[in-house]
């Protein structure tokens, strides 16, 4: 507690003494109860205090040393809020008053750390809005809320950034910036929803192109029915191996889809004469589109090709498929 008083500028605090004298010529011994809980009750705020003000102080220290030039606003606004806990002592807001000041105190050392650790995001205006707390009026519940929610999404977000490769085709890290950026600057939560979503899509694993290499060519296929059948479609993978091309049908309301499904490792291209037996479904009538899955890349003859035939025909490269598999809920197999 002495390092507590000498960092909050604030008195010693100490639990109350049960004066045995006055219990015992109360009244009643229902006043004599109601003394005790009242001294129970000190007694327990007092100990809560000096655990939040310990946890106060460390957030202090924190600020304190941090070199961003907004975290300075914050060491009086910490001050503020252990000051004010300490006049709620005895009083039935102090439960209240303290939920306050813990989230208020965490949130101040998430967004110094994150601060620190990413110095290329704007955290200045969090910083300040946290800086500016109880000059007038207290931040309010919503707005700390938000706050929360903001830097809890974007750790989130810039440490799976950093987890995986930069150019991994399951994030579009300029987009993720642009409303990682704006939900900092304007503190507006909802920027980071479309984030939000695809990390919560994430969470069961993110797939790697060299993930796609683990399978056989049969399990390849199981593969890709199984991704198109997360995905809400009715799929029938095929057993010939000469049903036109076809390796799965896909029904989707009122279109069926010809799938030809070829399993290739990182550097193989799917050419123009495969695409060309594909599309006889469709000159039968038997699809409405046709689709090439493949685990490598398509050739510039193959892209020429299926360009002619507009949305009719449709390629899906590794770089689709993973991005596809990392937001389904399909986790990847180990190696």
């Amino acid at each position: 507690m002495p390092a507590v008083q000498t960092r909050f500028d604030l008195p010693p605090v100490q639990p109350p003494d049960v004066d045995f004298v006055e219990i015992w010529s109360a009244d009643t011994p229902t006043a004599a109860i109601e003394h005790l809980t009242r001294i129970e009750q000190r007694t327990s705020h007092v100990t809560e205090f000096i655990e939040t003000a310990n946890e106060a102080a460390q957030a202090h220290t924190q600020v304190q040393d941090s070199p961003v030039t907004a975290a300075s606003h914050l060491e009086s606004a910490i001050t503020r809020h252990v000051t004010r806990l300490r006049a709620a002592i005895g009083d039935n807001s102090f439960a209240d008053t303290r939920q306050h000041v813990v989230a208020f105190c965490s949130t101040c050392s998430s967004a110094i750390t994150l601060s620190a650790k990413y110095p290329d995001y704007p955290f200045e205006h969090i910083l300040q809005i946290l800086g500016e707390a109880e000059k007038d009026d207290p931040v309010p519940e919503a707005t700390l809320d938000d706050i929360s929610t903001i830097l809890q999404t974007t750790e989130d977000a810039l440490d799976f950034i950093d987890s995986v490769d930069y150019e991994h085709p399951a994030v579009d890290q300029d987009a993720w910036e642009e409303s990682i950026t704006l939900a900092l600057e304007e503190a507006y939560p909802e920027a980071l929803r479309p984030v939000s979503t695809q990390l919560s899509r994430l969470d069961d694993g993110v797939w790697e192109r060299e993930d796609l290499s683990a399978y056989e060519w049969q399990p390849f296929e199981r593969l890709v029915g199984d991704l198109y059948r997360d995905e809400g479609h009715e799929v029938t993978v095929t057993q010939s191996t000469s049903d036109l091309g076809v390796d799965i049908w896909v029904s989707d309301r009122d279109r069926r889809l010809a799938i030809q499904v070829k399993h290739y490792q990182a550097g193989q291209t799917v050419g123009r004469e495969t695409l060309q037996k594909l599309v006889s479904t469709l000159a039968k009538g038997d699809a409405d589109e046709a689709v090439v899955v493949t685990s490598g890349d398509f050739a510039d003859t193959a892209k020429r090709y299926a360009a002619d035939f507009g949305d009719d025909l449709s390629l899906v490269g590794s770089r689709e498929l993973v991005t596809r598999l990392s937001e389904s809920s399909i986790p990847p197999e180990p190696a």
